[in-house]
């Protein structure tokens, strides 16, 4: 996790970002890390980044590990949350789950019997169905 000071959150692949705190295996550097960043805005709000990093070196001019992003950043603008840097782990990951949900929500109006429109949904479900209809179109 990074917390940064300021409403700026990184936007794209190699875009670089820091932290005083390793946060990478110790013994494989090479490891990719998902990584939430928290742009702490002065009016209270959170901007929000999800994205995995792999590390790239460590600064001895400002002790601080360098991060390069690896995926594509998901972005949560002007949130309202209490998390930061010393906040619990289920908190942070509840802030990871809220950047990923917000992004996967479908835009405009779901096709008729689509699984978006279902209450349950999810990618899972449409395969459930597939199987089923399957399965009874053998039966028969």
């Amino acid at each position: 996790m990074i917390q940064s000071k300021g409403d700026e959150v990184p936007s794209k692949i190699a875009d670089h970002v820091w932290s005083g705190i390793k946060f990478s295996s110790d013994k494989d550097e090479s490891t990719l890390s998902k990584t939430l960043f928290i742009a702490a805005r002065p009016d209270g709000q959170k901007n929000l980044a999800v994205f995995d990093s792999e590390f790239l070196e460590y600064r001895e001019t400002d002790q601080k590990y360098a991060f390069t992003i690896v995926t594509t950043p998901l972005v949560l603008m002007n949130q309202d949350l209490k998390v930061h840097l010393m906040s619990s782990k289920e908190e942070k990951i509840a802030a990871v789950q809220l950047v990923k949900n917000h992004e996967r929500k479908p835009s405009g109006t779901p096709k008729k019997n689509s699984f978006e429109s279902q209450s349950i949904g999810g990618p899972v479900w449409g395969w459930i169905i597939k199987i089923i209809k399957k399965i009874l179109a053998i039966s028969r």
